[in-house]
């Protein structure tokens, strides 16, 4: 949960706002596997941002002491809430917790109560057996200069940082997912998860190689997030003509000047391009 180390930084929120579809499929893929790989996108986000949104309510209905929860306090129903989704046996999910507001916690002018699954190598010790999670152990800066802080904070709205490589948290390419969690109208911190971008390539890619043509998807920044073309990494920044005026739109849908096609992915500002054929 670091910000972007080995990419140029992020520019522009990145925020989750609902969107409506396309009207019209775009030209190079059918109807039914366009719609398919934007329901995919969708569906893969919605998901995440759904499990953390039973996090965040159980953390805000939480009866905790006036002057705020101990750590210990706050270690012990984190780990209780997302201790499920890091020890499946194929999980999606390699790391989450929560990020509280600085001075919240009792004793912790910051605090991060941020646990590891299995699969998570960060922190192991070498030689040892992986088994149940682990609180991530190091010390942290200022996370609240960071994007996946920062904008979340900002807007009162669920955020999707990344690609980025997290030197702390997972060692990746990762994408990290935070949403406010607030106690009646007081903001008291973040929930979040970190997905590394090989999994979503693993969810996302063949679903978007029916599409029939290279399709991207990307966020506002015009940051490659997964993409059927080998030449765009994960954590590009792509700078076609037009891409990121139509990117920082309400709505991103439409034909850019070199003909390819830009897609709003429902229910988050990812968008999918198209390129031609």
């Amino acid at each position: 949960m670091t910000g972007p180390s080995t990419v140029a930084p992020a520019t522009g929120p990145d925020t989750v706002t609902p969107g409506a579809g396309p009207s019209t499929p775009a030209p190079g893929g059918g109807p039914d596997t366009v719609d398919q790989a934007l329901a995919a996108v969708t569906a893969t986000f919605r998901g995440m941002f759904t499990t953390m949104d039973g996090w965040g309510a159980a953390l805000a209905g939480r009866d905790w002491p006036v002057a705020g929860p101990s750590a210990a306090q706050l270690d012990l129903m984190t780990r209780s809430l997302v201790s499920e989704e890091l020890s499946r046996p194929d999980p999606t999910v390699v790391g989450a917790g929560f990020i509280a507001r600085p001075d919240w916690v009792r004793g912790a002018p910051r605090y991060l109560s941020w646990w590891l699954g299995p699969s998570n190598p960060v922190g192991r010790v070498p030689g040892r057996p992986a088994t149940g999670i682990r609180r991530l152990s190091v010390a942290f800066r200022d996370y609240t200069t960071l994007e996946w802080w920062r904008v979340p904070a900002a807007t009162g709205r669920p955020h999707i940082t990344g690609p980025y490589v997290d030197y702390l948290c997972t060692d990746e390419y990762t994408v990290t997912l935070t949403a406010p969690v607030r106690i009646g109208v007081d903001p008291v911190g973040l929930v979040g998860l970190d997905i590394y971008v090989r999994t979503i390539e693993s969810l996302l890619l063949p679903r978007l190689a029916r599409v029939g043509r290279p399709a991207t998807v990307l966020n506002t920044t015009g940051r490659v997030v997964v993409s059927t073309d080998p030449h765009r990494a994960a954590g590009t920044v792509l700078r076609s003509p037009g891409l990121r005026e139509r990117l920082g739109a309400a709505d991103p849908s439409g034909v850019l000047p070199d003909g390819g096609t830009l897609l709003a992915c429902p229910g988050t500002t990812l968008a999918l391009l198209l390129d031609v054929d």
